[in-house]
This record gives structure tokens, C-alpha cells and sequence, in this order.
């Protein structure tokens, strides 16, 4: 999450983005088909409500996080197996 000020109204249909994502990828097995056409949706949803110039910010930093931690990842020592 982040800390973008939002309206209440905003945050609220936010929310609801977030819950109807999570109920449909929540049944265990979900086959990545169901995964990515969830993740459409939420994605339409969210540049409907904030525009694709907010989601594409979004997406981008995301991106960016991954690649860090990724990178930290492969950094960190492998500890010895026995």
C-alpha cells in the first residue's frame, strides 16, 4: 500500500478493487488464467478510477522494487547445505 492522498470515495472503491481481486484468486488452486483475468480487471478498474497516467506511475515502481529486491537476492550468501 501506499500513502497517496485519496478521497474517501476513492480509497473506498480502491478497497473494493483490492477485495474482488483477492476473492477471486483466493481459491487455492488458481490456474494463472484465472490470476491474469483478474488482474485485467483490477487493472481496468484501477485506470478507469485514477487514469492510465496513475497506473502506468504504479506499475513502473513496482517494477522497480522487484528488480531491487531481485537484486538483493542474488546477493545474499547461499548458506552451506549439509
Amino acid at each position: 500500500m501506499d500513502e497517496t492522498p485519496r478521497t474517501p470515495q476513492q480509497q473506498e472503491a480502491l478497497d473494493k478493487i483490492v477485495e474482488d481481486f483477492n476473492d477471486a484468486v483466493s481459491g487455492g488452486e488458481t490456474d494463472p488464467d484465472t490470476w491474469e483475468d483478474a488482474r485485467q480487471v483490477a487493472d481496468s478498474r484501477y485506470i478507469k478510477l485514477f487514469g492510465f497516467r496513475a497506473y502506468n506511475q504504479k506499475h513502473l515502481e513496482a517494477s522497480r522494487q522487484a528488480a531491487a529486491e531481485r537484486r538483493v537476492a542474488q546477493q545474499a550468501p547461499v548458506a552451506p547445505t549439509e
